[in-house]
């Protein structure tokens, strides 16, 4: 299995939601699904930024099709850990905490520089 790559959005980590669906054993669509219903929640509180948790974006497909997806930021990492438990939520939550920690090392050393 391939090890999930960050992306880097306006200068912010971020994690493709195609991704995540694979390290959390989802169906993408369903979880683009779960996703749309989070932010439309939050944007029904008017202190609440959605973007600052899901971006929207678009990819590519094998067919020529421009698709959507979402680029989720470690905060939006972290609110669709908390909708998860068990083993899956555990094993998200370590593999999304470490990819975020390690490009904040990655970028602390190259800014001591």
């Amino acid at each position: 299995m391939n090890e999930p790559q960050l992306l880097t959005f306006q200068g912010e980590p971020a994690l493709d939601s195609r991704e995540i669906a694979k390290m959390i054993g989802k169906r993408h669509r369903d979880l683009m699904r779960d996703i749309r219903r989070y932010i439309s929640d939050m944007d029904e509180g008017a202190k609440l930024r959605s973007p600052k948790f899901f971006i929207e974006s678009n990819y590519e497909s094998s067919q020529g099709k421009l698709l959507p997806c979402y680029l989720l930021t470690k905060m939006g990492c972290e609110f669709v850990a908390n909708k998860m438990t068990g083993k899956k939520g555990t094993l998200f939550t370590a593999q999304y905490v470490s990819l975020f920690n390690e490009y904040q090392e990655e970028h602390k050393a190259i800014e001591a520089h």
